[in-house]
């Protein structure tokens, strides 16, 4: 698309200057047949040459409209865009003409422009930009007319072309109030043939072959042009026994180059022709050697001098100081009023539309009954451009800014008046319907009733039809300050989502045109100056926040909106690796009460916008009963435990754990006794400011997916010792084929030796790591994020004995779709059965096969439309042997376990659980006796706004 400004003459060829421009009229409304073309349109930008010609779907190209006009049919041309080429082949008729149109002189642009064998066609206010050959081709056509256009050579190439040629076969062809400049060859060329042709209103300038060259050629009108003619081209040459009219013209030239070439005329009629032409009422402005006419062979010099030396020839003929072209007629010059009106071809209308205006301080010197303005004889100025009374319309407005609250008084002071002194009307339109109000005594004042922005039109015109307007915006708001509402939905930029970048909207219905400004508090501790409409937040971290609008209208009252919005982050599973041994790490072990610090890097989980890392902790080698605790540095240590242990025993636990602000993450040994700390790392949760892409959460079940002592999942039988399990997961249970990583909880049973577990994607190596520990005979359970390859992940039995495997699904990653964000809100204890923490203060073990409910949104900063919670599960003080099962309240209890205990145990592990649609969970004891629980939130799963 191109679209720049576009001046009505080339400074090259004439520097024209109009103060005003005339008054114009609307249009009636346009037929329903009529075609309309708009290469701005969004099809068009898309490159689809598509739509039908309605208005409401256009053509993209005017050649689409062309080849399907019909008689009768206006194409209207969206201006301030380039089209192409068009050729016109369709034609019309006497009654019904073709036209094509553009909503603005000379502002609808095209690269060639070719009239083929029609007739009975209209074309107006498109410019022709060329670069070779012709820019208008008129071929074995007639009745063809093209008014405020222009012609326009563009680049540098040398191939001589005309701005526009009319060929043999053409007749009845007219050229009006059209710009014709910078042609390598003639501005318009004639061949022998054409006839009945009018060339009036024109302005032309720098044509290197000529601005009008024709030869044999019948009935020629020349009449009102301005010409600025190349120094060393002729502005008219007629030969070869053409017929022609010569009136009212007005030609300067320049002899800046006239010593490369021989000093040409500025009107050149060979022998052939001088019997059939008839020059009068030009103005010519040359300096020698340059002269005016060339006729039958003889140079004259002057007008004067070929007015006596050819007798019915050039008798009104003057020579003008070059002022009175270039910029138009001064006041007082005598071009004004001078000219024939009744020349064959004389326009109405001058070359900017301008009515042909009596000028009372000057005398009318010319003939002529006015071209049909009924305005008296003598009226019409020489060359294209009308001298126009000086209107001055000075408008003032109370009040100055326009604005005000209905019923809002408006007045307009019109301050009026002009240099010829004629009878001047004013009108103003207050552009609320009311209609068109006359002005008397200089000032008029209205009631606006109904809130709205309104343009208030003020026109003055004299009493030649010449009019010059002034505008201003009028403001009126609400008799109270408009209520506003402000919404956030997460950016997207077609291909990706942002889940910690919100596009913000503030609403205001009908009234939104009153807000002028706005203060935005994202929530965040910042504050901003934004738009009243949309704009882009990026928040610094995960969590939920306040945002508040605070918006100023035009009478400079304000209005304020809240929205509380949560923003998280995403999931990038990888691996998983091993990233920190105590025991191999130079470190003995992790002294008791002692704290091991690991930045992200170290975690490898420092990709830029990185905020925390999925990491399974294990404690082994421990001398004394104790917890290990991960929690941000540069925080306060809380209360609630990742995982708990006795004396010599080796547990395993799994979380996703933020960093502090320095990007450290906590390991507290809560424990009387030294324990080594080892921890594998299964991926990071990064801001959608990351050059990676991350996934988002979505919950499932819990579903039982995978039990070797029934069959379901795999065969029954038990995993032998060093051997290993394939769960197919993809395209199961809800999840799609694209998944990126599954989350299980995992429990181990029936065990006959020592081992551990490591979860891995199918088609990968087994990394050595460990998800889990257990101890003979023992049944330990763990939470597992598993990157997915194949659709399919692998459980290995990392001991000497045979053990069965239970794998319970809750939940996927994958890339965006109606996935959640990861929302940190924790860790936060919610609940403690043995002190009352979430119970309402009721101290009581959660019985046997019972189960507790426990509201979670809304809680320690969890957002209400939370999907998913990421717990840890303790339980303690357990008399028998058992099992936990955490599920979204108000669905029916799972054939699925969350942390399974022995007696005398206390033990914990990780869960992610959906949340019921009520923002609740329930936590059934599967155990033969009571039990405490202690539940500890880390965090939460968020759908984006």
């Amino acid at each position: 698309m191109k679209f720049r400004p576009k001046a009505a003459i080339a400074a090259a060829a004439l520097l024209v200057t109009a103060a005003l421009a005339p008054a114009t009229t609307a249009r009636a409304d346009q037929a329903l047949s009529d075609l309309y073309v708009n290469a701005g349109g969004a099809q068009c930008n898309q490159g689809f040459l598509v739509g039908d010609g309605s208005a409401a779907d256009p053509f993209c190209t005017i050649q689409q409209a062309a080849d399907v006009v019909v008689p009768g049919q206006t194409v209207h041309i969206q201006s301030g865009y380039q089209y192409g080429p068009v050729t016109i082949s369709h034609s019309g008729t006497s009654g019904a003409p073709i036209t094509f149109t553009s909503d603005e002189p000379r502002w609808a642009f095209v690269s060639r422009l070719t009239f083929s064998g029609v007739h009975d066609v209209r074309v107006s206010d498109v410019t022709v930009e060329y670069s070779s050959g012709d820019g208008v081709d008129v071929i074995g056509s007639t009745d063809v007319s093209l008014d405020t256009s222009a012609t326009d050579r563009v680049g540098t190439g040398t191939a001589v072309g005309a701005g526009i040629h009319i060929d043999t076969s053409s007749s009845n062809v007219s050229v009006t109030r059209t710009s014709i400049t910078m042609s390598t060859g003639a501005g318009v060329q004639l061949d022998k043939g054409a006839g009945q042709v009018t060339l009036a209103s024109n302005v032309l300038g720098s044509n290197a072959g000529g601005d009008i060259v024709a030869s044999g050629v019948s009935g020629l009108a020349v009449t009102g042009n301005t010409f600025n003619t190349d120094p060393c081209a002729v502005s008219l040459s007629l030969a070869g026994g053409t017929s022609a009219t010569v009136d009212n013209n007005a030609a300067t030239a320049s002899t800046a180059a006239v010593s490369t070439c021989a000093a040409p005329p500025l009107v050149s009629v060979s022998s052939d022709s001088t019997g059939s032409v008839a020059a009068d009422y030009n103005a010519w402005s040359v300096p020698a050697p340059r002269f005016d006419y060339a006729w039958g062979g003889t140079d004259y010099a002057t007008a004067a001098n070929f007015a006596a030396a050819v007798p019915g020839q050039a008798a009104h003929d003057l020579d003008v100081p070059s002022a009175d072209i270039t910029t138009g007629p001064p006041e007082g010059s005598p071009l004004i009023d001078s000219g024939n009106s009744d020349t064959p071809g004389a326009t109405a209308t001058d070359y900017y539309g301008n009515p042909r205006a009596d000028d009372p301080q000057v005398p009318n010197t010319g003939t002529g009954t006015g071209t049909g303005t009924g305005t008296g004889t003598g009226i019409m100025d020489r060359g294209a451009v009308e001298r126009q009374d000086a209107l001055t319309l000075a408008a003032s407005y109370a009040p100055t800014t326009a604005t005000g609250a209905a019923p809002f008084t408006f007045s307009v002071s019109t301050n009026t008046g002009d240099t010829w002194h004629d009878a001047l009307a004013t009108t103003v339109d207050f552009g609320d319907g009311s209609g068109l109000q006359t002005v008397s005594g200089g000032q008029i004042s209205h009631v606006y009733t109904t809130p709205g922005t309104y343009t208030a039109k003020t026109t003055t015109s004299d009493i030649n039809g010449y009019a010059t307007s002034r505008t201003r915006v009028v403001r009126v708001a609400t008799p109270t300050a408009p209520s506003i509402m402000l919404s956030g939905t997460t950016r997207d930029d077609g291909r990706y989502v942002f889940p910690d970048h919100v596009s913000f909207t503030v609403q205001a219905g009908s009234n939104a045109f009153e807000l002028v400004s706005a203060q935005f508090y994202p929530g965040d501790g910042t504050q901003e100056t934004e738009s009243i409409n949309t704009f882009d937040w990026t928040y610094p971290h995960p969590g939920t926040y306040t945002a508040k609008i605070v918006t100023t209208d035009i009478v400079g009252r304000t209005s304020s909106s809240t929205l509380t919005i949560t923003v998280g982050d995403e999931f990038q599973p990888y691996g998983p690796t091993r990233v920190f041994d105590s025991r191999t790490h130079g470190i003995d072990s992790i002294p008791a009460h002692g704290t091991v610090r690991l930045s992200l890097a170290q975690l490898q989980a420092d990709e830029a916008g990185a905020h925390g890392a999925g990491l399974t902790v294990t404690v082994t080698d421990t001398k004394a009963s104790g917890f290990l605790t991960v929690y941000p540095d540069g925080t306060a240590r809380p209360t609630g435990s990742t995982l708990n242990y006795v004396s010599g025993q080796t547990v395993a636990n799994s979380l996703l754990a933020y960093a502090g602000s320095d990007g450290v993450i906590d390991f507290y040994n809560g424990s009387a006794g030294p324990a080594d700390l080892v921890v594998d790392s299964y991926g990071w949760s990064i801001s959608a400011t990351s050059p990676g892409i991350g996934m988002t959460y979505a919950p499932v079940g819990p579903v039982r997916v995978l039990d070797t002592r029934v069959g379901t999942g795999a065969p029954k039988a038990l995993v032998r010792g060093s051997g290993s399990v394939t769960l197919a997961v993809g395209g199961y249970n809800g999840v799609p084929t694209n998944a990126t990583a599954v989350v299980l909880n995992v429990a181990i049973t029936d065990t006959k030796t020592a081992g551990h577990l490591t979860a891995y994607g199918d088609k990968a190596a087994d990394p050595g790591t460990s998800n889990s520990n257990w101890a003979a005979g023992q049944t330990v359970s763990s939470l597992v994020v598993v990157p997915v390859s194949d659709g399919k992940v692998v459980f290995s039995n990392g001991s000497g004995g045979t053990a069965d495997f239970v794998a319970d699904l809750v939940g996927y990653y994958n890339s965006w779709g109606t996935g959640a964000v990861i929302v940190p809100t924790g860790p936060n204890r919610i609940l403690d059965t043995r002190n009352g923490t979430g119970t309402g203060g009721l101290i009581a073990k959660l019985g046997a096969r019972k189960s507790i409910t426990l509201h979670i949104a809304g809680l320690k900063g969890v957002p209400f439309g939370a999907v998913a919670a990421e717990l840890n599960l303790t339980v303690t003080d357990t008399p028998g042997a058992g099992f936990i099962s955490a599920y979204p309240d108000g669905t029916s209890l799972p054939n699925a376990s969350s942390l399974n205990f022995a007696a005398g145990q206390t033990v914990a592990n990780a869960a992610v659980t959906p949340i019921g649609s009520d923002g609740s969970i329930t936590l059934y004891n599967g155990g033969s006796a009571p039990v405490d629980l202690i539940v500890d939130l880390n965090g939460t799963f968020a759908a984006s706004p």
